[in-house]
């Protein structure tokens, strides 16, 4: 019974340790993928104040609505060379309305 435990102790530490390295390498490419885009940033005269092009019903997330949950999500993005959208990421908001990040 004793090393039963252990072993299902040591099997929990390992995949949270893995849990970990993974979340730190991440973290890593995030960070140097701003970096990189800091370099490589272009400011082309003055810029335009924005305006919405395209009007996107938001999408709840589904924790969020049964508990009617409102708010602001303020996202910080980096706008690349061609227009897209670089990299965005969550400044501040309302912790019940973040979600894990899409991929396109």
């Amino acid at each position: 019974m004793a090393s039963e435990k252990a072993i299902a102790d040591a099997t929990a530490g390992k995949t949270r340790a893995e849990a970990a390295a993974a979340a730190a390498a991440r973290v890593k490419a995030d960070t140097e993928t701003r970096a990189k885009l800091a370099t490589t940033a272009v400011r082309v005269g003055a810029i335009a104040n924005p305006a919405k092009t395209k009007n996107v019903i938001p999408v709840y997330p589904p924790v969020a609505k049964s508990i009617r949950v409102g708010g602001t999500v303020h996202v910080e993005a980096t706008i690349g060379p061609d227009g897209e959208v670089a990299d965005a990421r969550v400044v501040k908001s309302v912790p019940c309305l973040i979600r894990p990040r899409s991929t396109p």
